[in-house]
């Protein structure tokens, strides 16, 4: 895996090999690059491939991505981004977890895989409560 290198600059000197950080890619060396706006990959990556978009941001790869699109979630992970359960909406885009969809007008739920259609002379305006 990717791994860069500190001491060694010296004569004599040995040089040591650190796993590349988190967010960034080492080809090699002492060469360390930050993987691109909106994207990060686990630590030991070696090539811009290895990053992936953020949660909250979907693409084709990591120099594509853009924030995930309103009434889905994105886990990140280079995943293509999840759509909402039937009658249920996020707030903004963005959204990186299921629980951000949240029940649509005329239902209620704590959950959006549990909402429940309001009751008869009732008004719900959707959510939680």
């Amino acid at each position: 895996r990717g791994f860069s290198s500190g001491g060694g600059g010296k004569p004599g000197e040995t040089a040591v090999c650190f796993a590349c950080p988190r967010g960034m890619y080492c080809p090699g060396g002492r060469v360390k690059v930050l993987c691109p706006v909106r994207s990060s990959s686990s630590s030991g990556s070696k090539r811009l491939e290895e990053c992936v978009c953020a949660p909250g941001y979907v693409g084709e790869d990591a120099g594509s991505c853009r924030k995930c699109p309103k009434d889905a979630y994105c886990v990140g992970r280079g995943l293509k981004e999840r759509k909402c359960p039937r009658n249920t909406y996020t707030a903004a885009r963005g959204s990186h977890r299921l629980i951000d969809c949240r029940c649509g007008p005329g239902s209620y739920g704590a959950h959006p895989r549990a909402c429940v259609t309001c009751p008869g002379g009732s008004f719900c305006r959707g959510g939680a409560s």
